[in-house]
């Protein structure tokens, strides 16, 4: 029918400008975000870190565009009245619907392969990267900055004197720490305590605090905590060494004569060396890889293969099912945006637009986080964690479908 084809064009170029603007969008708070992280690396670490981040969230701006697309191009068919006017030659309301149809279909079929093997193959680069913009941060850190994070270093300062040195300096040390890969990322399969620890070790590092109750439980006895009225670093290789001047332990003196002092401590009025080998604190390991990491085909291999943990087991399962509903949410989305914009018989970006995102905001990532983070938790089960959001989308149209009927 040559007029579903030019609804069909239609779509399509409501598609590609949307997408278009959201896309620049993503790409201005990702270069912020990327900013933000680099902590002083040279520019071209965060701006080779732009176009992954962006890359990363295509996958769920496409079906998102199309709702919008959809909402756009009904939204002016009803607005225009030709519905009434194809209705009354004898064309069936479902049949204005096949457009959209063939959009999400279309649409459904491009998203899977982007997040079954391209995307995969993006994160895994993306992490690597975020690993080479803290060697980078290392390399050349940031005058105006006060703080240094990687892995499971933390160092402090209150100023720099002209040489570059640091002064009023306050070092953590810990191996067993989590690693927080790429900015915004939480860490691999960390336990909750561990998490917690950390936010606690950090924030204490920040306010100058005593010890903390969490810091003697016996799970920190690999933590090394100093401080030093000046030191200096250099990266050698793939080592970096600190030259602490005037370094003690990290715990205070007793503060009255009732108070317990620390179980040990140390000063050394002179210079103490402290030297650390980068390759052990930002090697990626095999076992450190996350779900993501991996291709869809490599996933079922690696499920069938081999001997995972339960934990692992429902993680693989739900990276699988995600990937299929995402693309398979295109289609939902796509008769959403048709039978909305038709309701609202109304045309105009800025509606399409705000009753897009009503949908995206109000039910479609609120299901897609809340199932991700039911099956995290062990309380829901991979499969219907990972259709939630289609069960919402869908729930979302039936109710559009009772809400009225064209006249």
């Amino acid at each position: 029918m040559i007029l579903a084809r030019a609804y069909f064009k239609e779509i399509a170029g409501h598609l590609l400008m949307v997408l278009g603007g959201i896309t620049f969008l993503v790409t201005l708070g990702a270069a912020v975000q990327a900013s933000s992280k680099s902590q002083g690396a040279p520019i071209w670490v965060p701006l080779s870190l732009i176009p992954l981040l962006v890359g990363n969230a295509l996958p769920y701006l496409i079906p998102v565009s199309l709702l919008t697309a959809s909402v756009l191009t009904y939204g002016r068919m009803a607005a225009d009245g030709e519905d009434m006017v194809l209705r009354a030659a004898g064309v069936r309301p479902v049949r204005l619907l096949g457009p959209a149809v063939l959009a999400g279909l279309l649409v459904a079929l491009m998203v899977y392969p982007l997040s079954a093997q391209w995307l995969p193959d993006l994160y895994t680069r993306m992490r690597n990267l975020s690993y080479r913009l803290r060697f980078a941060a290392l390399e050349n850190t940031n005058p105006g900055a006060s703080e240094l994070h990687f892995r499971g270093l933390h160092l402090t300062w209150h100023g720099r004197n002209r040489n570059g040195d640091f002064q009023d300096v306050i070092l953590y040390l810990n191996e067993q720490e989590p690693v927080g890969v790429y900015p915004g990322d939480p860490g691999v399969d960390q336990p909750k305590k561990a998490s917690e620890k950390r936010g606690k070790n950090r924030s204490s590092v920040k306010a100058r605090q005593k010890e903390t109750d969490s810091e003697k439980e016996p799970s920190t006895l690999g933590l090394v905590r100093v401080r030093a009225d000046r030191a200096s670093m250099t990266l050698q290789e793939r080592r970096l060494i600190f030259a602490l001047h005037g370094m003690s332990t990290f715990s205070e003196p007793p503060q009255s004569a009732t108070e317990e002092p620390a179980a040990w401590s140390a000063k050394t009025p002179g210079v103490t060396t402290l030297a650390l080998d980068l390759n052990q604190l930002g090697e990626r390991q095999d076992d450190a890889k996350k779900a993501d990491d991996f291709r869809s085909a490599d996933l079922r291999r690696k499920l069938q293969e081999e001997q995972l943990k339960a934990r692992v087991i429902g993680r693989y399962r739900y990276t699988l099912w995600r990937r299929l509903s995402m693309a398979v949410a295109a289609i939902p989305l796509a008769l959403v945006g048709a039978v909305l914009g038709w309701r609202l018989r109304r045309g105009g970006m800025l509606t399409a637009f705000a009753a897009a995102f009503a949908v995206v905001l109000g039910v479609f990532f609120p299901l897609f986080y809340l199932g991700d983070g039911l099956e995290k938790n062990g309380q829901l089960d991979a499969l219907p964690a990972a259709w939630l959001p289609v069960a919402g989308i869908l729930t979302v149209l039936i109710l559009l479908g009772i809400w009225r009927r064209p006249s």
